[in-house]
């Protein structure tokens, strides 16, 4: 059985905070609840702005 977006989403959510995502989206296999057990986890993160020191 595949292990469920949301418990995956619950590991990484403390990784993601750390790095200040604003907002994270699940699409692919898991997304439209196709996933089974060789499936990867698609997940689009949206972090902050990070001000550049070259360019």
């Amino acid at each position: 059985m595949a292990t469920t977006a949301l418990s995956l989403v619950e590991r990484v959510l403390p990784v993601l905070r750390l790095h200040g995502a604003r907002r994270t989206g699940v699409f692919g296999s898991y997304a439209r609840g196709e996933a089974d057990a060789a499936s990867d986890l698609d997940l689009l993160v949206e972090l902050p702005q990070v001000r550049r020191f070259w360019t």
